[in-house]
C-alpha cells in the first residue's frame, strides 16, 4: 500500500456466511454526501451465538432517532437469524443518551470496566452490554 492510499480492511467479511468465523455486517447512512452513522455486527469467533454491536453516530445528526433506527435494524437482522441468540456491546459510562437508546431497547448491563479507555487525557469507564435475542 502507497502512503496516502486507503485500504478497505477485512472487507471479505461482509461476504462471509454465519457459519465461517471472521463475518460481519455492515449498514450505514450517508448524509451531505458522506457516511455520517454506521452499525455493525460482527461474529464472535468461536461464540457463535453471539456477536457484538457496534454503533457510531456523528455529532451533526445526533437526536435525530437515527441510532434508534439503526439500531432497530441490526437487531431485527439478527433475530431473524437462527442462530444468534445474544448481542453484545458497550457504551462509555457517561454517555447517557446512548445508554438510554440501549436500555430502552432491551439491553442490560454485563460488567463495568473502571478506567477502560484515556481519551485525551480523560478516564473513560466503559458499561458492558448484552442484548438477548431467544
Amino acid at each position: 500500500m502507497q502512503p496516502g492510499q486507503a485500504q478497505c480492511i477485512g472487507y471479505e467479511a461482509f461476504h462471509k456466511p454465519l457459519s465461517e468465523l471472521g463475518w460481519a455486517r455492515l449498514w450505514t447512512l450517508e448524509y451531505d454526501g458522506h457516511v455520517r452513522a454506521h452499525v455493525m455486527l460482527i461474529g464472535n469467533g468461536v461464540s457463535a451465538h453471539r456477536a457484538t454491536l457496534s454503533m457510531g453516530v456523528e455529532g451533526p445528526i445526533r437526536g435525530a432517532g437515527i441510532g434508534r433506527k439503526l439500531m432497530t435494524l441490526a437487531v431485527s437482522w439478527a433475530a431473524a437469524q437462527s442462530q444468534l441468540c445474544f448481542l453484545d456491546g458497550w457504551a462509555l459510562a457517561h454517555n447517557t443518551p446512548v445508554l438510554k437508546l440501549d436500555y430502552s431497547v432491551g439491553w442490560y448491563e454485563t460488567g463495568f470496566i473502571e478506567d477502560a479507555l484515556r481519551i485525551d487525557g480523560l478516564k473513560m469507564d466503559q458499561i458492558l452490554l448484552t442484548l438477548r435475542l431467544r
